[in-house]
């Protein structure tokens, strides 16, 4: 009677293993795939079962490996941008031509300055254009006036995406083989262990999607800024000669003469001001000046003691 009632209770616990187990191998092969360190969301220094072989095989389900690299196409992948300036005689009009030019292109316009500066007006038009018509639109831009720098850059993404391309494919294995463990267990621990691990994988997957879709976009549709200015008019030089040295003596001599006038104008104020300032004081020192003399001329005037003259007085 004992070791019936014992029996369930040795089941549930013989199942609870063999989904630890289950989950703790699928994270293994997860762990060889990128390297042999834990992933994102797993928590390190988990023992593996001893029935757990982590292998570096590659099966046909898509387990990482060289087998499922090779199966990759590794075509080119590059990205592509360039900067274009350009001086028109009409920038508005210019700037609708470019706009009319992606347009036929198949591309599609990021962004569009318009400043004025005085009298003349600039334009800054960053576009998207296929990547295969990026050459062919170029050609058409410096038509539309003088070329003054083109610039053009590309960078091979390849190997970034051939990675992404491979870790997206073991995360989706190891999605789908969390998502049927979860449908197969019953234990509440081992419920919320899958769980956890399940959003944990789904989110890192959902990051790698999103790093290969924006490197998609990149490498098919180019990016094109596009600098318009206005002609500049050459201004005429005054030959030199005579005339031109009178000339510019003559306009020196004015310039200096307003200056100076202008440099009186801004002195007199304070010319004005010292001098109410510094005559009384002035007057004041010539008046003590004045009653010194005449006390020093009094006293040199004035008659000898009578007390002097008498040498016997007492």
């Amino acid at each position: 009677m004992n070791r019936k009632q014992g029996s369930p209770g040795a089941q549930r616990a013989r199942r609870s293993t063999m989904v630890a187990s289950a989950l703790l191998l699928a994270v293994g092969l997860l762990a060889a795939c990128s390297g042999g360190s834990a992933p994102a969301g797993m928590t390190p220094g988990v023992p593996m079962p001893a029935d757990a072989a982590v292998t570096t095989e590659y099966g046909p389900e898509g387990i990482p490996g060289e087998a499922n690299k090779a199966a990759v196409t590794a075509e080119q992948q590059v990205i592509r941008t360039a900067s274009v300036s350009l001086r028109v005689d009409d920038v508005a009009g210019a700037g609708t031509q470019i706009v009319a030019l992606v347009t036929e292109s198949k591309g599609f316009i990021q962004m569009r300055d318009l400043s004025n500066s005085g009298e003349a007006t600039y334009q800054t038009i960053t576009a998207r254009v296929p990547a295969d018509r990026l050459d062919a639109f170029l050609a058409e831009i410096a038509r539309l006036g003088t070329v003054e720098n083109l610039s053009s850059q590309a960078s091979d993404v390849t190997q970034q995406t051939v990675d992404l391309e491979a870790r997206i494919g073991a995360l989706t294995t190891s999605v789908e083989r969390l998502q049927e463990l979860l449908a197969a267990t019953g234990n509440v621990a081992d419920l919320v262990a899958v769980e956890t691990e399940l959003a944990n994988r789904q989110a890192e997957l959902d990051s790698l999607v999103s790093q290969r879709d924006y490197l998609a976009d990149q490498v098919a549709y180019s990016t094109v800024t596009v600098s318009l200015s206005p002609v500049v008019e050459a201004i005429g030089v005054t030959p030199p000669g005579f005339w031109s040295g009178l000339q510019n003596g003559w306009t020196t001599l004015a310039t200096l003469t307003g200056a100076a006038i202008t440099a009186l104008g801004f002195l007199i104020p304070f010319i004005l001001l010292s001098g109410v300032i510094a005559v009384p004081i002035i007057i004041a020192v010539s008046a003590a000046s004045r009653r010194r003399k005449r006390a020093s001329l009094a006293s040199t005037d004035a008659p000898p003691s009578s007390t002097g003259s008498n040498p016997g007085a007492t």
